[in-house]
């Protein structure tokens, strides 16, 4: 059979344990060893997979209990990046509406958030929400796939449409190349911080985005490629726009290393958020063909 044995944690909002003790320990997963790996199980959670926990059991580390009954320090935070991947083809219409296809990819804690926000409502309700969510878009022919499949990546995919119309009469067209897709705001604002940040989990963001160049015009001007990476591995970012004749790609990766951001990195990162958002506020620029 395999081998299991409870683990003892405190829950996030419960806090960090400072000491062993009863009272410092509020939740129990279970730890299976299967081909020598250590394995967190929680089975309360109806949303997680194997060795996927609920994000509040997610709060540094746990004890192990042994048949014993000593216990040994296991770690719960999630060292592996969970990965969002966002595909979207666009065009624009004779009637200046950009249109396309997207089809977004979540795997481990990324998928996990994303059931325990679209089974906590109804599907239509989901939908609003994420309209209002990408803003300035309708969607149509919206689908999931691997829901309830806990250990598959869920599928998103959909049709949208920009809301407001390019007038394709006009001398140049001023396009933003991340679409719905970049980041409106630096959530990280204040000048210090004397606690680490949470970031819930590692993750890598990858945004790949191609669209087609407009019929009657050129690329007058592109966004410049950016490429930062944060101290002591913690991160990195890449922007990479690549036009040809008729096509626009553009290719974001955000990666972050950890779960936790030691308040002597907190100005790194904000920086680096910073830059992020300056990165994705530039546009394309196209002028009309002679």
């Amino acid at each position: 059979g395999i081998e299991a044995s409870p683990v003892i944690i405190s829950t996030v909002n419960n806090g960090i344990p400072n000491y062993i003790s009863e009272d410092a320990y509020d939740y129990v997963i279970s730890c299976a060893t299967i081909n020598g790996r250590k394995i967190l199980l929680d089975a309360a959670g109806s949303n997680n997979g194997i060795g996927i926990l609920p994000f509040h059991a997610l709060n540094w580390k746990g004890r192990l209990i042994q048949n014993d009954g000593n216990s040994e320090p296991i770690q719960i935070t999630p060292t592996k990046k969970s990965i969002k991947t966002s595909s979207l083809s666009a065009s624009i219409s004779d009637g200046g509406l950009l249109t396309g296809n997207a089809r977004i990819q979540y795997t481990a804690y990324q998928a996990l958030r994303f059931r325990n926000q679209y089974l906590e409502t109804d599907s239509l309700t989901y939908l609003e929400n994420l309209e209002n969510d990408f803003e300035a878009i309708s969607i149509s022919d919206f689908s999931v796939q691997n829901v309830n499949n806990l250990e598959g990546p869920i599928i998103e995919s959909f049709t949208f449409e920009m809301n407001q119309k390019l007038d394709l009469n006009a001398e140049r067209l001023i396009i933003d190349p991340v679409l719905f897709l970049g980041l409106d705001q630096n959530l990280f604002k204040t000048d210090t911080r004397n606690l680490p940040v949470d970031l819930t989990f590692p993750f890598k963001n990858k945004i790949i985005i191609s669209f087609d160049i407009p019929k009657g015009y050129q690329v007058e001007k592109l966004p410049e490629n950016k490429t930062m990476k944060l101290p002591n591995q913690i991160g990195s970012y890449n922007y990479l726009i690549s036009p040809t004749t008729s096509k626009i790609t553009v290719m974001i990766t955000t990666s972050i290393q950890q779960q936790y951001i030691l308040p002597e990195n907190y100005t790194y990162l904000k920086e680096f958020y910073s830059q992020i958002l300056s990165t994705e506020d530039q546009k394309i620029v196209f002028k009309k063909q002679p």
